[in-house]
């Protein structure tokens, strides 16, 4: 009765909208009412007026719908139905993006989920706005995820369709994936036979390895010669996540019919999660030990490579390409890369002998917000990486290629802190001698080296 008046003056005056804190402060004072005090919140934020104030429409309404879409109840849909009727034209794709994100947030969000009853309301709103537009992509993701057949059809025949739009088809993908009803399986395989760009096929991938199918795995090993790098390299670690599937993949690889050479170490690790005896000696017949090696090991490591450093000097330039080859996936440095690790820029770098100790034995230690872990789904697949956003649906992860994977929370079997950091042990090893100066000069320099036209 008191406290959301005052909210609301602080909110229409509009003083605040670039403070760092007020405007979410002000957003939790919101919160707190909305459920207990859901007719009075309404009242104040359902409306055209509303809308008009910059603080309330960046601060309070988006959040407001997500909130009450993620309650699941019809006391919140009939809520959303209110915000929804109050949005202007222009906004509305801003609030129905707000009221998908929110149904993807709810604790008891399921998979394969029945067709559900809405409030009368808000089922006539989204019917009128599927008229209207019946190919935009947010609402296809939100009736789709309401359990509305016909979306998840259109959403199978858009994102198949090499005339709409590539960001189109890769949110619909991602879609597909999340959802995991068989029924887009066969569909999702003919984008890897067919003639598609490289990002749909990947996106295509990335969705099949939610299901639990053998044809997959089937058309993954008939496919995989003629699979560009990059997704071979995504292959592989989908087809070893699953230990049936990762039987077939290094049995083909026991007979010759695929080399060794292109499986990496860190893609071997998930093997030793299936707790296969099988499984283990195949990639010991044909990669020896994969485990971390010793302290000795490494301490010899770090002197062979000081040897290799005092040879002789590094070229920055040179450098500079072999960190965005083998490190910028993981690292920014002067801005460059990405942030699935620390940023080098601020790091120890001048120091020589910290460095080669990070690279040679990043295990050894792990700041708390860069620790992995090991998710074993209800049907037997594993993923690993760092947990980048955690709801009560989902748990998704940022694996060391820096791509996101998303798990329902109804389908984590565990999740255990991993011993192991993402970054790879044997990364210089690939270096030669010059190169590997090349590196650490770029890595100790002051400055980035000066970037030509067209660089």
């Amino acid at each position: 009765r008191d406290g959301l008046p005052i909210v609301q003056r602080l909110l229409e005056r509009g003083l605040d909208s670039n403070d760092p804190h007020l405007p979410l402060l002000l957003w939790w004072a919101v919160e707190a009412h909305a459920l207990d005090a859901r007719e009075q919140v309404l009242k104040l934020f359902a409306t055209a007026q509303a809308w008009e104030r910059p603080l309330i429409r960046v601060a309070i309404l988006e959040r407001l719908m997500r909130r009450y879409a993620a309650e699941g109840s019809e006391a919140g849909y009939t809520a959303c139905a209110q915000l929804l009727a109050s949005t202007p034209a222009p906004e509305r794709g801003r609030m129905l993006a707000a009221l998908d994100q929110g149904l993807r947030d709810r604790p008891n969000a399921a998979r394969n989920r029945e067709a559900e009853k809405l409030p009368p309301k808000l089922a006539e709103l989204l019917d009128t706005l599927w008229k209207d537009n019946p190919t935009g992509v947010t609402l296809i993701c939100l009736a789709a995820r309401l359990g509305q057949q016909m979306a998840y059809d259109r959403a199978i025949a858009l994102a198949t369709d090499p005339h709409i739009p590539q960001a189109t088809r890769l949110t619909l993908l991602s879609l597909l994936g999340e959802m995991g009803k068989p029924t887009c399986v066969a569909p999702l395989l003919k984008l890897l036979e067919g003639n598609e760009p490289e990002a749909v096929r990947l996106a295509a991938l990335n969705a099949l390895q939610s299901f639990e199918n053998d044809e997959i795995a089937d058309m993954l090993l008939r496919s995989y010669p003629k699979l560009s790098s990059r997704l071979r390299s995504r292959a592989t670690e989908i087809l070893l996540s699953r230990k049936t599937w990762a039987r077939a993949f290094l049995q083909a690889i026991d007979t010759g019919r695929f080399p060794a050479q292109e499986v990496s170490t860190e893609q071997l690790r998930v093997v030793a999660l299936h707790k296969d005896r099988a499984l283990d000696n195949l990639v010991h017949k044909h990669w020896g030990n994969i485990q971390a090696g010793t302290p000795e090991e490494k301490l010899a490591e770090v002197r062979r490579l000081n040897n290799d450093l005092r040879a002789g000097t590094g070229r920055v330039a040179e450098g500079r390409v072999l960190f965005r080859k083998h490190c910028a996936t993981c690292h920014k440095l002067f801005g460059e890369g990405e942030s699935v690790g620390p940023d080098l820029t601020y790091a120890n770098r001048k120091d020589r002998d910290y460095l080669l100790l990070s690279l040679v034995d990043p295990s050894a230690v792990i700041r708390k917000e860069y620790l992995a872990y090991n998710v074993q789904t209800a049907d037997g697949c594993f993923f690993s990486g760092l947990i980048v956003e955690q709801t009560p649906n989902a748990v998704t992860l940022l694996d060391g290629k820096n791509q996101r994977i998303k798990i329902a929370r109804n389908k984590i079997e565990s999740m255990q802190e991993s011993p192991l950091s993402l970054m790879p042990e044997n990364l210089l090893k690939q270096l030669t001698p010059q190169e590997l100066r090349d590196l650490f000069s770029y890595l100790q320099s002051d400055t980035p080296p000066r970037i030509e036209r067209g660089d």
